[in-house]
């Protein structure tokens, strides 16, 4: 019994490596970029559009942030809170910076 323990340990973790490992994700094709294009999609090539990509992103963070924020004990609850606003803040400040300088 003593050599199948290690053996079953062994095992029960190799199954779950296989299972929790990430599959790797084949680069895009170019061919695919152009498909992309051709069913509607469209690269954001205004600064306008790259802004609004943007803001959208910082309020996705900041929504993910609280949530997250939610879950903890209330003495750290706050702080949490403060750093889902500075990060959000900071996101903004970005995004409007690239709106006002162009690149």
């Amino acid at each position: 019994m003593n050599k199948t323990l290690p053996t079953l340990l062994i095992s029960a973790a190799a199954a779950l490596v296989t299972v929790v490992a990430p599959v790797p994700v084949a680069a895009a094709d170019s061919t695919d970029d152009v498909l992309e294009l051709d069913q509607g999609a469209r690269p954001d090539v205004t600064p306008a559009d790259r802004y609004k990509v943007a803001v959208d992103h910082a309020n996705v963070a900041l929504r993910l942030n609280l949530a997250r924020c939610e879950k903890m004990q209330s003495a750290d609850r706050a702080e949490c809170t403060d750093e889902a606003h500075n990060l959000f803040d900071a996101a903004m400040a970005s995004a409007s910076d690239g709106l006002a300088n162009p690149r």
